[in-house]
């Protein structure tokens, strides 16, 4: 006999409904009282999330996937907003994923961790950032940002660590597409579904973009890498020899992605992404096929009217990046470039100090000739100003590591599927490495992070894998 069937002959059902009904309306009593109206479904939430822990401490590959929802969430929800530094569900989720793990090895006996081979190399990167904050200008902004910075690395070996077989690498990628899907929807929905904020952008020649969508993140830019993961694997997967049903599915999925990368107006994230669909092109040999799909897109252009004044907007805004004729923000780019010549010239090749480019541009500039944009826009001079010769050294050195082995894991790869994943993280890896010459702070980034840890979890699982044949 069924189990429901037995409770409702024993009429343990009924009574089973009445009190969670009545528990739950106690609850709603409970939050109106202490004027919290998020207490019901925090306390509904936290019942699974606790028997998800209880699970992950067996299989801590679980919870990686909250880890991700929670980086994908951004700013979307903050706890404690009241502290000095607000908790978001991606620390609280990566912290106490640390500690699963640690429980794991003692659940399991296995005091064994895996490592990606740059350990010395990022001991001594962070070494030099910490040892910077001496004479940093800034020394507490400075002291955060590299205690964020080593934290955040170590969602590197989280990831190393918990991936275990090269199968579930993939099951991870769909789930940020589906992730990117919906925040792709909500983009759309807060950008380029909004008619009138889109001519009030053309009208100001994109000067004031009104529509651009950042639903997760306070910055459009931020905002728009969420969408660069997810638009590799859809890409790859379009192109590569799997089911015909996957590639259907991955090219309805890359569209509204697409449409939800277009409504940020992020510059910067188009041309990484460009750079990200050339390199996919060429390493699938389709380089035909995004021809085509370039054709198929202006003529759509052709044949909406309702799509133009869009995609004027949108072309304006890209040319800008280049010319810098309608807004500042090139202009600023360059001067700020020569401005970190001049810093580390001037500092003896030293650098002036973790997070120190701020203070130290208005040696140079006024706060009116900077029209109030001191934060570096460039992560590599960046480094070049702050941390000096031995810091821009050691960065281009670690750059040179990632691309290298993420390329590897292309050549090595022992089956179509493997072939995605890896084609996946480089590209997306390298969108990244560019997208940060635009914007500046990439270093403590969630998802660069991700990334670099299921690079190595692939290379590991190849490496394993061909071991053991």
């Amino acid at each position: 006999m069924p189990a429901s069937q037995s409770l409702y002959q024993q009429k343990t059902l009924p009574v089973l409904l009445i009190t969670v009904a009545a528990s739950y309306a106690l609850l709603l009593a409970v939050s109106w009282y202490v004027n919290f109206p998020w207490l019901p479904i925090a306390l509904l939430v936290l019942v699974p999330v606790i028997y998800f822990g209880i699970k992950s401490i067996a299989w801590p590959y679980l919870w990686l996937f909250l880890i991700i929802a929670g980086s994908y969430a951004g700013n979307a929800l903050h706890l404690f907003e009241g502290f000095t530094v607000p908790v978001s569900l991606f620390q609280l989720f990566f912290l106490s994923g640390l500690f699963l793990l640690f429980l794991n090895r003692i659940y399991t006996g296995w005091f064994t961790f895996r490592i990606s081979g740059l350990e010395l190399e990022f001991a001594l990167f962070s070494a030099l950032m910490f040892l910077s904050i001496i004479y940093s200008p800034e020394p507490d902004d400075a002291l955060l940002f590299a205690v964020r910075t080593v934290v955040t690395g170590l969602l590197l070996y989280f990831v190393l660590n918990v991936v275990e077989n090269k199968k579930e690498l993939p099951v991870i990628l769909v789930f940020t597409a589906v992730l990117g899907l919906v925040m792709a929807l909500f983009s759309i929905r807060d950008g380029l579904m909004n008619p009138e904020a889109a001519i009030m952008s053309a009208l100001s020649g994109g000067a004031k973009l009104f529509s651009r969508a950042s639903t997760t993140q306070t910055d459009p830019n931020v905002f728009a890498t969420y969408f660069f993961l997810p638009i590799a694997f859809c890409s790859c997967i379009i192109v590569s020899k799997v089911k015909g049903s996957y590639r259907i599915l991955a090219a309805v999925f890359l569209s509204v992605l697409m449409a939800g990368l277009i409504s940020t107006f992020s510059r910067s994230s188009w041309v990484s992404v460009i750079l990200m669909l050339v390199l996919i092109a060429l390493i699938y040999r389709q380089v035909k096929l995004f021809v085509w799909l370039g054709i198929a897109g202006l003529l759509a252009l052709i044949l909406l009217p309702d799509l133009r004044i869009t995609a004027m907007n949108i072309i304006q805004r890209f040319t800008d990046i280049f010319a810098g004729a309608t807004d500042d923000s090139s202009r600023i780019r360059v001067v700020q470039f020569y401005a970190a010549i001049h810093m580390f010239v001037d500092s003896n090749m030293l650098g002036v100090g973790l997070r120190g480019y701020a203070e130290s541009i208005l040696t140079y500039h006024t706060y009116q000739e900077l029209i109030g944009i001191v934060l570096p826009h460039n992560v590599t001079y960046t480094i070049l100003a702050e941390l000096g010769l031995a810091g821009i050294l050691l960065f281009l050195f670690i750059i040179y590591r990632l691309t290298r082995d993420s390329f590897m894991n292309i050549r090595y790869a022992d089956d179509e599927l493997t072939r995605v994943v890896a084609t996946t993280l480089f590209v997306s890896l390298m969108a990244f490495f560019l997208f940060f010459q635009f914007i500046g702070g990439g270093l403590p980034d969630n998802n660069v992070w991700l990334i670099i840890g299921l690079v190595y979890a692939t290379k590991h699982t190849l490496l394993s894998q061909s071991a053991d044949a």
